[in-house]
């Protein structure tokens, strides 16, 4: 009984630590069992007076069990971690010398369903070729990371994506995913500098329909409202005034793109 009123007391103090966590904080759910495991406890001990929990178990079989049950919350952490980071592979081949909007719909029965690399099937790359317009159509079902039961947003949806020109399979084409912090994924200036094209990804994720855009970095604002134009744009729409700093981070298409935005 002691080793169940310690076990439940551990899983409550492991999910209050990861409540007031920064990066565990919706985890804290690892203290539900543990408080159920107290109630359990206190109505067996104080109620039917029980001292000690049937089977008994030989020595070897309760460590293994008190082992396992303190490491549960360990490992479910590890797994969480590792889920939310795995890598979807996949390349997207875009034509030659594109330029513009690129929308790709995932889970569609009549779209492309193809693979590049990998050895006798591992290792491979899912295979999307967008077609002049800027759009494709795959079979391959979304790589969905989210956790909806922790209510987790995987911090990197694109992880294992590759981009090339179809006449340069050699070089990949940048990818920034954070509308401000370029320099978090590639040196932004060094990029202006060259005039090379890069992978923005915009404001509108939403699965299975994945939209970016493939331009220079001084073409940046063809394709992107700028902080200025969006607040004009709320005051507009919502008669009122944004709140501070609310379109800092933000990367919004110009309403002459949102033909993009496929049904």
């Amino acid at each position: 009984m002691k080793r169940l009123r310690n076990i439940s007391i551990y899983y409550i103090i492991f999910g209050v630590l990861c409540a007031i966590s920064f990066i565990y904080f919706q985890l804290w759910r690892i203290l539900i069992p543990g408080v159920v495991l107290l109630i359990i406890y206190l109505i067996l001990r104080f109620i039917f007076r029980i001292k000690t929990l049937p089977p008994k178990l030989n020595k070897n079989q309760s460590l293994f069990i008190s082992i396992f049950l303190y490491a549960l919350p360990i490992l479910f952490i590890f797994w969480v971690n590792w889920y939310g980071e795995r890598p979807y592979r996949q390349t997207i081949i875009i034509p030659e010398n594109y330029e513009g909007v690129i929308a790709i719909k995932y889970g569609q029965y009549d779209g492309q369903r193809q693979w590049t690399g990998g050895f006798l099937g591992i290792g491979a790359s899912r295979l999307i070729k967008v077609d002049t317009f800027g759009i494709a159509f795959t079979q391959f079902k979304y790589h969905n990371n989210n956790l909806s039961f922790l209510n987790t947003r995987a911090p990197r949806f694109n992880n294992g994506l590759e981009i090339y020109f179809k006449n340069d399979l050699k070089h990949k084409i940048p990818i920034i995913t954070d509308p401000i912090s370029n320099k978090d994924y590639f040196n932004f200036e060094k990029a202006e500098k060259e005039g090379r094209p890069i992978a923005y990804f915009t404001e509108f994720n939403s699965p299975p329909l994945v939209i970016f855009v493939v331009t220079k970095p001084s073409n940046y604002h063809k394709y992107f409202m700028t902080e200025k134009e969006m607040i004009e744009e709320y005051r507009k729409e919502k008669n009122k005034e944004p709140r501070p700093y609310i379109f800092e981070d933000v990367r919004k298409l110009r309403k002459k793109y949102h033909k993009y935005y496929l049904n």
